[in-house]
């Protein structure tokens, strides 16, 4: 297996693991904090034409930079919750 693969690989663990623990984190509010930010990753999409993960890492990247690593957890859990109910993956 390339380093590359494994790299990717091990990013989408931790990618899945960050929204296994949001889920665990927020129970029964975590369907409305996807609610808060599912616009805000769909306005990137569109503003900058991109896929909803690349949105995802815009917006994390940004809120980590000013200090809000919650907020960056939250928008990627969100972007793998609807990568996978898009896909038809289960968790």
């Amino acid at each position: 297996m390339s380093a590359q693969l494994t790299q990717a690989m091990a990013v989408g663990v931790k990618l899945l693991e960050t929204r296994d623990t949001m889920s665990r984190f927020f129970g029964s509010r975590w369907a409305t904090k996807k609610a808060e930010v599912l616009p805000v990753i769909e306005a990137v999409m569109q503003r900058d034409h991109c896929e909803r993960l690349a949105a995802a890492q815009k917006i994390a990247r940004w809120a980590s930079d000013e200090g809000n690593g919650m907020l960056a957890a939250i928008v990627l859990a969100t972007a793998v919750d609807c990568i996978e109910a898009e896909s038809g993956v289960a968790a």
